[in-house]
């Protein structure tokens, strides 16, 4: 009888796992607390069979966590070099844990348990042929550039036993240049509800070209044509990632390389007539959405993940300054946002912690 006993509940009850989930970056000042902060909580909340641990290399303020109960802090006291690729295995053996999860790319070099990462992106590496030049100007840091050179990316992925990513792109990119298992890859978009609604009033005659992520200088030859062409009275660039000193710009453009507030960003994506984001590569990237989100339309160039994040909308095919103006000419900005309420509601986290979670109870 007792035998039975055993044996049914073996079919219903989920054994408990011990999680250790890497919160490093927890809180930091960079686009990436998006993932860590908001993304931890939301599966902390969601989550009732796994115990976890929050492991970080340095003290953490985790007052938001307190009414859940499901979760203790471990810190490690140590550089994040140091905790990050070598002393996490002890604690990770120390405290009996079945997972590691990371919210970046990076495991442990020795391998003690199960090891799941979030690959954002491999950017880098895809790129780094065709713009090693440009993009050696931009990563003179030679800690990320040995961090690169060693394909410590790589490595992490193919030791992994799970690994969650942002869009189809960034898997194939995986598949591809670092030869990974199709079968171990899951996408889980991110989402949009970590943005703060403020709808402001009143548009101004200017085009915002935030974050551009394209290394050349095509970007500030279209910007001088539009304001030639009088599409515009000025634009304005945020922290675009290549700058050419040399060239010579119209003079009502403005290039903002200092940190923008939040509430100055809305005020950017908000006022603006029209974005225009161009890139190289991403992985997954909130500008073009983050554009949409403030009523904003945006034009995209045809790369890597954005047709896929946008649903093929909004993208100009040909990276030409012609193909831009003429459609600049002819096409009614306005109807760009038509299709806006369908992408808000695409990207939640809701959906993305209900996935990662599935996939962990199934996989692990």
């Amino acid at each position: 009888m007792l035998y039975i006993l055993n044996f049914i509940l073996s079919k219903f009850v989920v054994e408990m796992k011990k999680i250790a989930i890497d919160i490093s970056y927890y809180w930091k000042m960079c686009w990436y607390w998006i993932v860590t902060n908001n993304l931890l909580k939301k599966i902390l909340e969601k989550d009732e069979w796994n115990y976890f641990y929050l492991i970080s290399n340095e003290e953490k303020n985790l007052s938001e966590l307190n009414d859940l109960k499901n979760w203790e802090f471990v810190c490690t006291n140590t550089s994040f070099i140091m905790h990050k690729f070598l002393i996490l295995p002890k604690y990770l053996k120390r405290y009996w844990i079945d997972i590691y999860f990371s919210f970046d790319q990076d495991i442990p070099i020795k391998k003690v348990c199960k090891y799941i990462i979030i690959s954002h992106d491999i950017w880098w590496i895809v790129l780094w042929k065709q713009k090693l030049f440009s993009m050696m100007k931009k990563w003179l840091n030679l800690k990320n550039t040995i961090y690169h050179l060693l394909w410590l990316e790589k490595r992490a992925a193919k030791k992994s036993d799970l690994i969650f990513c942002p869009s189809e792109n960034t898997k194939n990119d995986l598949i591809r240049e670092f030869w990974v298992d199709s079968g171990k890859i899951h996408v889980t978009y991110w989402w949009l509800d970590h943005l703060k609604w403020s709808r402001i009033s009143g548009k101004e005659n200017y085009i915002l070209f935030p974050f551009s992520n394209l290394y050349n200088d095509f970007q500030y030859w279209l910007a001088n044509e539009i304001l030639e062409k009088k599409f515009a009275d000025k634009i304005i660039f945020l922290r675009p990632a290549f700058i050419n000193n040399d060239m010579k710009l119209h003079k009502w453009i403005t290039i903002v390389n200092n940190r923008i507030s939040e509430d100055d960003l809305i005020k950017y994506y908000s006022k603006a007539k029209l974005s225009i984001y161009l890139s190289d590569y991403d992985g997954f990237w909130f500008p073009p959405l983050e554009s949409v989100f403030y009523w904003t339309p945006v034009l995209c160039n045809d790369n890597s993940c954005l047709p896929e994040i946008l649903n093929n909308l909004w993208i100009i095919h040909s990276l030409t300054i012609n193909t831009f103006i003429e459609y600049l000419s002819t096409q009614d900005l306005n109807n760009l946002l038509l299709q806006q309420e369908m992408l808000i509601k695409k990207y939640n986290r809701e959906i993305t912690s209900i996935e990662i979670l599935k996939h962990l109870k199934e996989k692990c």
